[in-house]
């Protein structure tokens, strides 16, 4: 089976429109390794799992077109890695799928950098993977010691292959999220780089977004810490709006996942967009109160929908859904913790559980 049939429904919204990809015969819908360890405080893959098994229909298809990132839903484990290469493998219900455009196709691969190092060496070989994501955490956990994920020695490790780019998963101010209160971080990031000698242009900041406490396209830690935006990469807003153009000053000077090492110098000498476009406070989205807002729509409906009747009734009770990339996502969500399920893409509202539901996972822009 080749092509994109079922592609886009598979995707994460955030590549909507841009020249990302991910890839469900890789991913499938099945869990990450990393679930329920610990290491991914507000994933939202975790968070999004319920809901695409719940719609995995096993057809899903990767796009003909595009830029394939793998480890949009989980982390790519070295044989899910040797089945794409090779171009065929199994989905978990059995059935086979072939992609003979896979080889050949270009891809990064984003990881917790916690594999085995010779797997990062085997993928960075290739000359069709562009760059491998590592994310890294520092986790301050309810004023605990801090805890770095990958630990530094494993980071050296990956800092010596040129094809690897950190993203440091920044923290400006102490967030509660999940009854945890997670510590800043900004600062451990900012000597960490200077331990790992690391060139500031191999880290690409994925700002966390917890507990409402960050926009995209705002400002980002590190350059309230003092980064000038020149100097490094970001992952700050949606995939499509990333790099710079003539019309639009963008996140980056160029799409950030698509950088390589031939690349880097080209944007350390010419600086990556000294002034990327930044919200200001008169046009940033409020917070959206999911819960309350699908419920309304919900009920204003007679409480029985089709999820494309929920979306459209969502939106036009609040425009300002579409500036989250996850908008459809937390819908969704939303309606398989609220509702039953009593025909095909069908949600009947269940009341009781509507009035003890608290606040979900995704209560955020």
């Amino acid at each position: 089976m080749t092509g994109n049939e079922g592609g886009a429904s598979h995707q994460n919204h955030k590549l909507v429109r841009s020249a990302i990809v991910s890839c469900p015969e890789i991913e499938a819908a099945l869990p990450c390794v990393h679930f329920n360890q610990g290491l991914c405080p507000g994933c939202f893959a975790e968070a999004l799992w319920p809901v695409r098994r719940a719609n995995w229909s096993g057809r899903q298809r990767t796009p003909a077109r595009g830029l394939i990132r793998l480890g949009t839903w989980k982390e790519v484990l070295p044989h899910e890695w040797t089945a794409f290469k090779r171009g065929e493998g199994t989905t978990p219900e059995g059935r086979p799928w072939r992609r003979p455009d896979f080889p050949t196709r270009r891809y990064f691969l984003v990881t917790r950098g916690l594999l085995p190092l010779e797997f990062y060496r085997r993928v960075a070989a290739d000359p069709f993977a562009l760059n491998i994501q590592c994310s890294v955490d520092v986790l301050r956990r309810d004023g605990g010691e801090p805890r770095l994920v990958p630990d530094e020695a494993r980071l050296l490790e990956l800092a010596g292959i040129p094809k690897v780019l950190f993203r440091f998963k920044t923290l400006v101010a102490d967030t509660f999220h999940g009854g945890v209160r997670w510590g800043a971080n900004v600062q451990d990031f900012a000597a960490l780089a200077e331990r790992l000698g690391l060139d500031r242009m191999r880290v690409l900041e994925t700002p966390l977004r917890l507990g409402r406490n960050r926009g995209y396209q705002t400002a980002t830690p590190l350059e309230e810490a003092g980064w000038s935006s020149a100097s490094f990469l970001r992952c700050n807003t949606a995939c499509q709006a990333c790099p710079s153009t003539k019309r639009r000053a963008g996140e980056n000077r160029v799409l950030g996942c698509a950088v390589t090492p031939s690349i880097l110098p080209l944007l350390q000498k010419v600086g990556n967009e000294a002034r990327p476009y930044r919200a200001t406070d008169a046009n940033v989205a409020a917070r959206i109160a999911w819960k309350d807002l699908v419920l309304a729509s919900w009920r204003s409906l007679g409480g029985t929908v089709t999820v494309e009747a929920m979306y459209e009734a969502v939106r036009a009770r609040e425009p300002r859904v579409v500036e989250s990339p996850l908008w459809k996502e937390r819908v969704r969500e939303r309606l398989q913790r609220y509702g039953l399920r009593v025909g095909p893409a069908t949600w009947r509202l269940r009341e009781a559980a509507a009035a003890t539901g608290g606040v979900g996972v995704l209560d955020e822009v």
